[in-house]
């Protein structure tokens, strides 16, 4: 008899606990899934990073190709100009690239050879630009968001993982709290469950959701 009066009188105590690790089961997995997936972003991000950051090499290589030839051109150019060779300046002129023929024109409107403030080459003025260093410039900012993004789905991923062992302990104060027979002892285990449940749910409510 008073097996089963103790049995009756803890009913609700099993009833509440199975309800717990029902709703924290399934808060389990839902974070153990949002990790997974935020690790997956993680693992994207750095691989677009990476893909980006060696195409910055390739450009910047190419730009380098581009200013050793723009500045063999240059160089030769003017010399023509200073030995008063004509046919080889003019031959020479015709070998700038568009960018470095405009950046030169302007270059000799300030009259470099007198003006002691004047740029020291066409490669210093504003006229010249480089397609390919913007392009590295470019992409290099782009590797340095998706290495941030990747960062922050670390995280995420990273918080979830910690809530998952949360509501894993969840499920062994609600798994363990109908294994006594003492009432306040059960009880308080199935309290303290409930506690790191509310918190555990108020934390995850703060979590972004991929």
């Amino acid at each position: 008899n008073a097996e089963v009066e103790r049995k009756d009188g803890s009913d609700w105590i099993e009833i509440v606990s199975a309800l717990l690790l029902s709703i924290a089961m399934i808060a389990t997995a839902w974070c153990a899934y949002q990790a997974a997936r935020w690790s997956g972003v993680q693992t994207a991000n750095y691989a677009a990073a990476n893909a980006a950051r060696t195409d910055s090499v390739k450009a910047v290589n190419h730009s380098v190709q581009e200013i050793l030839i723009d500045a063999y051109l240059f160089v030769n150019w003017f010399y023509a100009i200073r030995t008063e060779d004509a046919v080889y300046q003019e031959f020479m002129e015709s070998m700038l690239s568009n960018q470095l023929g405009v950046a030169a024109d302007a270059w000799m409107d300030t009259d470099p050879v007198h003006n002691p403030t004047a740029p020291e080459t066409p490669f210093d003025m504003p006229e010249y630009s480089n397609e390919p260093i913007r392009e590295s410039a470019a992409l290099d900012d782009h590797a340095g968001v998706k290495v941030e993004e990747a960062k922050e789905a670390n995280q995420n991923s990273d918080n979830y993982v910690l809530l998952s062992v949360l509501f894993a302990a969840v499920l062994f104060f609600a798994g363990i709290s109908a294994k006594f027979n003492t009432p306040w002892l059960s009880i308080g285990l199935l309290a303290m469950g409930w506690l790191v449940f509310f918190a555990a749910v108020i934390a995850l409510s703060f979590q972004p959701v991929h």
